[in-house]
């Protein structure tokens, strides 16, 4: 009697870990889930994909210094 109940709880083990193994074998983590800047709302500071290597664009250029439109005083 022992015997029987010991080779149905093999079996069962076996039934039961059988469809995680024919899964494909998901032992690793992909490396994109584990990089802040491949999710979604990424940090400061990471790039675009496919933008490694391009120059950056410059936005929002400052000109330090008076101009007309804000007429300030200038001296010289």
């Amino acid at each position: 009697m022992k015997a029987w109940v010991i080779c149905l709880m093999v079996i069962s083990i076996f039934m039961m870990i059988e469809p995680t193994l024919a899964a494909g074998g998901g032992k690793f983590l992909n490396p994109g889930v584990l990089d802040p800047c491949l999710r979604p709302n990424p940090p400061p500071g990471c790039q675009a994909p496919g933008s490694a290597g391009k120059p950056r664009e410059r936005v929002n250029e400052y000109k330090a210094g008076c101009s007309k439109l804000t007429r300030c005083n200038r001296v010289g």
